[in-house]
């Protein structure tokens, strides 16, 4: 073989990689939810749902009283948004007070698989990458392991972003959210 045909072969073979990675990428699914439990201002769900359709996702919204705790467990689309008020102990609600809150998520609950997550089993093992939680403390010590834990293994969240103390509050997330703007969230295949 001369030199000029093992350029040829190796120029043949880059250009079939990038051709199939390009494809791969093409069909990467770009879906998101954004849910918002604060039954008042919903500027930083708005927000974040305009910078997903600024690059091309496919959007499902839910606010107020159309958040359900079980929809937090829910990992059939690329990107998960959920504003609502946190606690050091695992919970997120979506009124003023924990007290008055009607519904309100716990991640230590016996319902879900947060306690007894492993390598091969979490509540997030579907296509779930991307995951911004805007409410107090829910990377707190006390419980960012059990959020970790939906990392572990294949076919799981790459990343979570939150907060480990207190959130600036729904007025002010935007201003958090326009960090992530030129980040590139592409979809792994």
């Amino acid at each position: 073989m001369t030199k000029k045909q093992i350029k040829s072969i190796v120029l043949l073979m880059l250009v079939l990689l990038l051709t199939l990675s390009s494809i791969a990428y093409a069909t990467a699914t770009k879906d998101a939810r954004v849910y918002h439990m604060h039954t008042d201002d919903y500027r930083d769900a708005d927000y974040f749902k305009s910078l997903l359709d600024d690059k091309d996702y496919t959007i499902n919204t839910y606010y107020g009283s159309a958040c359900y705790p079980s929809m937090f467990d829910e990992c059939d689309r690329t990107v998960k948004y959920w504003s609502a008020h946190g606690n050091k102990y695992g919970k997120m609600w979506g009124y003023r007070t924990l007290d008055n809150a009607l519904t309100a998520i716990n991640i230590y609950g016996t319902s879900s698989d947060w306690e007894t997550s492993t390598v091969t089993r979490s509540d997030w093992d579907g296509d779930l990458e991307f995951v911004f939680i805007a409410a107090c403390f829910q990377l707190d010590s006390n419980i960012r392991y059990k959020y970790a834990r939906g990392m572990l293994g294949t076919n799981r969240v790459r990343v979570i972003s939150g907060y480990h103390d207190l959130a600036p509050g729904p007025s002010c997330d935007w201003r958090v959210i326009k960090k992530f703007e030129n980040l590139p969230m592409h979809p792994i295949q």
